[in-house]
């Protein structure tokens, strides 16, 4: 057994001798309510809520995670490029004012921020500040956590500075050396956003040759965007960066995965071990992780210009993410260092994406949308805004279950989920062993993961067993999450099963937060690993190249459950050669 495994057992026993599960965390769940006539027949889960230093934590494992691994007067120097640009207005000075923020409280460490904006920019970048600060309020729905004299003490720890040849690196570097004589710096953050664009391998290279601490401080690059359009691209630029910096200094930067609901998939699975066990091919008929939305791209259209269209800005870079956060092994991660390498793992297990198991749509009226969005500019008549296809996974865990992946816009509704399918489940209820029950009737059981807070369902996980009147899975719940039997959320869904929904430490809308608050403590779990991004151009490649595919037209207001329903559903196809 791993020494996971030990752990959870120990756990266990502890619990047990306590007094059985009841007693952990001091709450107990009332008894579901009796079931509506014609209402599938679920089977009653055991819920517990369990504190949060009792389920397995990967920060428990990283010193460096914690605010107190940077004491009293620590200083950060966080150097933002392209600090005027749109994803600086619209994200980063609202989480840097965030993290500053949370900062105040003991060991009250700070950051100050160099913004390579140029010189005589200070009152732009105030105007920008401020307005940042706003919009964080907007966010949290006009509630104010910061008082006059906040804003004015971050506004003084940011400054302009010139950032665009290597003369302006080495020069950074001497003064920041120079500055730091008094041990004060324990780090340096370096954040390259997606405005960056082409210069992103130069900034890199003079970040590596003139801006390393020479006082024993760490230095953390942070990377925005695809990094790549193609395999063969993404090698080149991923050699300039691994020949520059080494790839523990490199966080390559993917929103989506400082979203809560995305980052729900890891604590659910990581507090329930039983039900975890579950997640295997002995058990699941199918995986479907959906994005849709409802609008069409109306002014963004052209987003999608690039060969490949929605397969490259939404299923290679977020979806796949999320399928790898879903699948990968728990009982072999014991630090946030091993994510990313368990998600490259998995993905080198997953085979190219055929173009003979993908589809890729336009909705009427696409053209007409770059026209009024793009003027006379040229456009891609042919690009996708939707796309379906089936990826398999060539593991122990996960053979011959399909992962259905669709994403695009111009759909009936704003979805965004992962649904895991099951078929025949074990008898649970006191023991593991038993023989296994499929579900009666014709219901299926199924969990399924809402990734954000859109139409009529909560971020949160809801879970369905039925298992023929079988006593269910007991479940740990960690501390700050609430639970519901067939909540009014689901009310009239035809949905009957219970709901568990976090309460996340960051807004839902603000994924920057998280993504700072991680890159300041070195918490690598948020972000792309090098192997894990190059794995997952491997699988997209075939696709993504001019001319792989024909795009078809569909009306808007598309079911999406028409596209998932043809799919296969347990073939296993031939694995390429390469594997």
């Amino acid at each position: 057994a791993t020494s996971r495994m030990r752990l959870r057992l120990a756990v266990l026993a502890a619990v047990v001798a306590a007094g059985g599960w009841a007693s952990v965390g001091g709450e107990k769940t009332t008894a579901p309510p009796t079931q509506q006539a014609g209402s599938p027949s679920f089977a009653p889960i055991q819920v517990q809520h369990v504190p949060v230093d009792v389920a397995v934590n990967v920060g428990e494992f990283n010193d460096s995670l914690h605010p107190s691994a940077h004491g009293q007067g620590s200083t950060v120097t966080i150097v933002l490029l392209d600090p005027l640009g749109p994803t600086a207005k619209a994200h980063l000075w609202p989480a840097l004012f965030a993290l500053h923020l949370s900062l105040k409280e003991p060991p009250r460490a700070q950051i100050r921020v160099l913004a390579a904006s140029g010189e005589g920019t200070g009152s732009r970048l105030t105007s920008t500040v401020r307005s940042a600060v706003e919009r964080r309020s907007h966010l949290q729905h006009g509630t104010r956590d910061w008082h006059d004299e906040d804003i004015t003490t971050f506004e003084s720890t940011v400054s302009p500075i010139a950032l665009d040849t290597p003369a302006h690196y080495n020069s950074l570097c001497d003064r920041l050396n120079e500055e730091a004589r008094d041990g004060t710096e324990v780090g340096r953050v370096f954040y390259l956003p997606e405005g960056v664009g082409a210069r992103v391998t130069a900034a890199v290279e003079a970040i590596g040759a003139h801006c390393t601490p020479k006082h024993g401080a760490w230095l953390r690059v942070a990377l925005e965007g695809s990094l790549g359009t193609d395999l063969a691209s993404a090698r080149s630029v991923d050699a300039v960066l691994r020949g520059a910096l080494a790839e523990g200094q490199l966080f390559r930067v993917d929103p989506t995965l400082g979203r809560p609901g995305v980052q729900q998939i890891y604590d659910f699975r990581d507090a329930n071990g039983e039900l975890d066990n579950l997640l295997c091919s002995d058990f699941v008929e199918k995986v479907e992780i959906v994005a849709a939305e409802r609008k069409p791209l109306g002014e963004r259209a052209g987003t999608h210009e690039t060969a490949g269209g929605v397969m490259r800005t939404v299923l290679q870079p977020r979806l796949t993410q999320i399928l790898a956060l879903l699948s990968i092994d728990l009982d072999h991660i014991f630090t946030p260092d091993v994510v990313p390498h368990e998600k490259a793992h998995f993905l080198e297990t997953v085979p190219a994406v055929k173009p003979s198991e993908t589809k890729v749509y336009q909705y009427a009226g696409y053209t007409d949308d770059c026209r009024d969005s793009l003027g006379n500019a040229s456009f891609d008549p042919t690009a996708a805004t939707l796309a379906v296809t089936t990826l398999w996974a060539n593991s122990e865990r996960w053979r011959g279950v399909p992962f259905h992946l669709l994403a695009g816009t111009g759909l009936q509704a704003d979805e965004e989920y992962v649904r895991v399918q099951f078929g025949k489940l074990p008898v649970l209820g006191g023991a593991m062993a038993g023989a296994a029950t499929k579900p009666s009737g014709g219901d299926k059981s199924q969990m399924l993961i809402n990734l954000q807070d859109r139409g009529k369902w909560p971020v949160g996980v809801l879970l369905g067993l039925n298992v023929g009147g079988v006593s269910g899975i007991r479940l740990r719940i960690p501390k700050g999450w609430s639970t519901a039997h067939r909540s009014s959320l689901a009310a009239g869904s035809g949905w009957v099963g219970n709901v568990f929904l976090p309460e996340p430490t960051f807004a839902h809308d603000a994924p920057y937060e998280a993504l700072l608050h991680a890159l300041y403590h070195g918490d690598r779990s948020k972000f792309v690993g090098g192997d894990a991004a190059l794995e997952s151009w491997r699988v997209w490649d075939a696709v993504v190249q001019d001319g792989a595919l024909e795009t078809t037209t569909h009306e808007q207001g598309l079911d999406p459950a028409t596209l998932l329903r043809g799919r296969a559903k347990n073939a296993l196809p031939g694995l390429h050669d390469e594997l």
